[in-house]
């Protein structure tokens, strides 16, 4: 679904590059560098696999660097005792492949445990880095929100938290959002955030024109309402420029957003799409089924959507939360376009109940502001 990665292709992160790169110089210098596990997240299709993929190929003068997709490892649905065969699996062959390109074999004896395993493992990328003191490790490690926690947790115990042991080592994390409870400080405590934002206009416009299997400019994008508004987001921007029935882009959108997600998760996000920022009682206002739901599940609701990285707080104005832009665009589409007069309705409510909040005397313009947002969409939609 995605398009594999093509380093002529990459657009900007310079920021992150450069952020990162800094990092794997002081731990080259021998610089105490406290936090050295560093969380790379951002919505669905924002660049945090290509990102980790350049960083692959830009450190490499620097650092032993590998790339690692959990989801392509490690089994998504696997359980505890399958998990560690794949861990097992993880160490004997995709990491000793990777040390023996570096000129270290792993060493291991026959049927050892995964403690013991791991144990070697760190021996051997000790001598890998007393060989070449100036030198790091970067271990880049996708995906890990597709996988289950009881392996996560042994990816934890087995490879993260035995390799952070040693003074060289920078572990690159990728992900939509940072949910899964860390047991050791070295990753709980010790650790970097770095989110990632959709691209400005004109990183948009720099990848649509390197992509020379395009079937529309980006002036030919830009005439497409909804298309154009959801710019950004660099694998959108792939889709907008490639995908020949522009129809089939929400599909395909939507296809791949909720495709390990709970099922009963997309008409709730649907409906809220209309909304620019929603809460528990906005939500109880407009979405069906949750009218009668107490606040506490309304709540839980909106602490899932945070958890699997499809909604945050907005920090800009406060106004509640919001889902994520691109994909709240696409859904946005998607129900005006198959469901009318479901999308007609959903924006009579919110206009109503913005109408009637606009009557406070304090906070009435905010409400003002989303109940003309609504009328216009309303009008907007009968001229169709």
């Amino acid at each position: 679904m995605f398009p594999e990665y093509d380093e002529s292709l990459f657009v900007d992160r310079d920021k992150e590059i450069d952020s990162i790169r800094e990092m794997v110089r002081s731990l080259n210098h021998g610089l105490p560098l406290k936090e050295r596990t560093i969380f790379i997240f951002g919505p669905m299709g924002i660049g945090k696999t290509w990102l980790l993929r350049r960083l692959c190929t830009v450190l490499k003068e620097e650092a032993f660097t590998s790339y690692i997709d959990l989801s392509k490892e490690l089994a998504v649905k696997a359980e505890e005792a399958e998990g560690r065969e794949k861990i097992r699996l993880l160490m004997e062959q995709r990491i000793a492949e990777q040390l023996e390109k570096w000129g270290i074999t792993l060493t291991k004896g026959e049927e050892v445990s995964l403690d013991e395993l791991s144990r070697w493992l760190v021996y051997d990328v000790d001598r890998l880095l007393k060989a070449n003191p100036g030198k790091s490790l970067v271990l880049c490690l996708d995906s890990i929100d597709k996988i289950r926690w009881e392996i996560l947790g042994l990816v934890e115990d087995y490879i993260m938290v035995p390799l952070l042991r040693l003074p060289r080592v920078l572990l690159l994390v990728g992900g939509r959002r940072y949910i899964y409870p860390w047991r050791a400080p070295e990753i709980r405590v010790y650790h970097r955030t770095m989110l990632l934002n959709k691209f400005n206009p004109e990183d948009s416009k720099e990848q649509v024109e390197k992509i020379e299997a395009r079937v529309r400019s980006l002036e030919e994008i830009g005439r497409i309402h909804w298309l154009k508004e959801a710019l950004g987001y660099p694998w959108l921007n792939y889709l907008a420029a490639t995908e020949e029935n522009v129809e089939q882009i929400p599909e395909k959108v939507i296809n791949e957003a909720f495709k390990d997600l709970p099922e009963d998760l997309l008409p709730v996000i649907e409906q809220l799409s209309v909304l620019r920022y929603f809460d528990e009682t906005r939500m109880q206002l407009l979405v069906n089924g949750y009218a009668n739901k107490p606040f506490t599940e309304r709540k839980e609701l909106v602490r899932k959507l945070q958890d699997l990285g499809l909604a945050r707080w907005d920090e800009e104005k406060g106004l509640g939360y919001v889902l994520d832009s691109g994909l709240r665009i696409i859904l946005e589409t998607k129900l005006r376009r198959d469901k009318p007069e479901k999308w007609q309705e959903l924006h009579r409510k919110a206009c109503e109940f913005y109408d009637d909040w606009a009557k406070d005397p304090k906070y009435g313009k905010i409400w003002e502001e989303e109940a003309k947002y609504h009328r216009e969409k309303l009008e907007e939609g009968a001229k169709c």
